[in-house]
């Protein structure tokens, strides 16, 4: 099996989705918050390799401007890319 802590993923993914349907948080490469910083400058967003690191990174995106929720990327492999999806309450905890 592939080491996910190496992979690369890149910026821009596919998106939609809920984890559920992509094998809930043990297939999860990254959590991702996207910020639209208060200043106006471009978008960016903070990656995480853990959920609850996602939690804690959250509360400082939301002082930098405004945070979305924290999302998952994961692999599709329908696809072979990488997809940002939302985190449900039926997606399986580690």
């Amino acid at each position: 099996m592939k080491d996910m802590t190496k992979v690369k993923v890149p910026t821009f993914t596919l998106s939609g989705g809920k984890l559920s349907d992509f094998g809930g948080y043990n297939n999860v490469v990254q959590y991702r918050i996207w910020v639209h910083p208060y200043n106006g400058s471009d978008d960016f967003y903070y990656s995480y390799r853990t959920y609850k690191k996602a939690v804690v990174g959250r509360e400082k995106a939301v002082r930098e401007g405004k945070a979305e929720p924290i999302l998952a990327v994961v692999f599709d492999p329908k696809f072979n890319k990488y997809r940002e999806v939302v985190i449900n309450k039926q997606a399986k905890k580690q």
